[in-house]
């Protein structure tokens, strides 16, 4: 709280008090659809050589989004604009269990997306802060994530809350590869997998 300006206080609660952050519903599923294939364009623009959507997935994302809804071990996170009434920001995160790993069970984010000109207002962190409120009830401690290469926007907002990249995915055309390897091997055949 700013002691000295306390109308800036006023003015960001303002500006909170705008949006509500709130679990999403069946009715926003074409909302969430939409703000996804935003997300898709973005990340694509942002790193062509990703994967694009297959049709048969875009057709699907709807049936996806009821499914998340209506599951128990996940939460899809909308922020509504109180002026406008249209949803403007999303965001998903998912328990998952795993035996295999240690921790046994972590907290996965996902699809998070706020529309740009309703960015740069804490909407992200809001949004962060309620799905880790989820998390927190299903006895989760670890989160995990992932963002396209180059999304630096991704990359800006995931580093400064303390995520760190651990993996790279990394795809290519099985002919580059095939063409690649006939003109001689890599410069290190010896390279960990």
């Amino acid at each position: 709280m700013d002691k000295l300006f306390p109308q800036a206080n006023l003015k960001m609660s303002m500006k909170q008090d705008r949006y509500e952050v709130r679990a999403a519903r069946v009715q926003d599923i074409p909302d969430l659809v939409a703000m996804r294939l935003k997300l898709e364009a973005h990340v694509l623009k942002r790193n062509p050589v990703s994967w694009e959507m297959s049709a048969k997935k875009i057709a699907g994302m709807g049936n996806y989004y009821r499914r998340e809804i209506e599951d128990l071990s996940a939460r899809v996170i909308v922020i509504q604009d109180r002026e406008g009434g249209e949803i403007v920001g999303m965001g998903g995160g998912k328990k998952r269990v795993h035996d295999d790993y240690v921790p046994d069970a972590s907290g996965r984010i996902g699809d998070v997306w706020i529309e740009p000109e309703h960015r740069r207002q804490g909407l992200g962190s809001r949004m962060v802060s309620e799905l880790i409120r989820f998390f927190e009830s299903e006895g989760i401690r670890a989160l995990t994530l992932d963002y396209a290469r180059g999304n630096r926007e991704a990359a800006a907002f995931w580093l400064g809350l303390g995520f760190e990249p651990v993996a790279v995915l990394a795809n290519a055309d099985l002919k580059d590869v095939k063409s690649r390897l006939s003109q001689g091997s890599p410069a290190s055949d010896d390279a960990g997998h």
